[in-house]
């Protein structure tokens, strides 16, 4: 019975939302992108900023913001040889009030997904990383937790 239990919950929160965290109500944001460890070039990364931004205002979010709401993008890696290895980390942080005795604010991620690619174009496949797969999954779940 348990066992039944454990699989029917896990069933239904797959059904209900795509990640832990929610992104209901989000309508503006601060973008940040940081790539410090200089794995593409300028021009990949004003071109990554540039759809990021353009795709978040066709969904509704406005940017920049003058709220605390932070999108960030970070892009880390080394290189081996000829190879590219990458972590890309796409996040919501903003300013949250805790449940806790006083209701403490703090700042805390609200939305966290990440990719790992291995690479021998990473201006490429970052973009494609970024784009094609890390944005496309935050904007369809802002799509079906801000459905009106």
């Amino acid at each position: 019975m348990k066992k039944i239990m454990i699989v029917m919950f896990v069933v239904l929160q797959s059904l209900t939302a795509q990640t832990p965290f929610t992104l209901e109500g989000i309508t503006s944001v601060n973008l940040l992108f940081k790539n410090p460890s200089a794995i593409i070039d300028k021009t990949s990364e004003i071109k990554i900023k540039q759809k990021v931004l353009e795709t978040l205002a066709k969904a509704g979010i406005k940017s920049p913001s003058d709220r605390v709401s932070t999108f960030g993008i970070m892009i880390n890696g080394e290189k081996k040889d000829q190879t590219y290895f990458i972590h890309i980390k796409m996040m919501v942080g903003e300013e949250v009030i805790t449940r806790r005795k006083g209701d403490v604010p703090t700042f805390a991620l609200t939305y966290f997904m990440d990719d790992f690619i291995e690479s021998e174009d990473p201006n490429s496949d970052v973009y494609e990383s970024v784009v094609e797969f890390l944005l496309r999954e935050f904007i369809e779940q802002y799509k079906e937790e801000n459905e009106a």
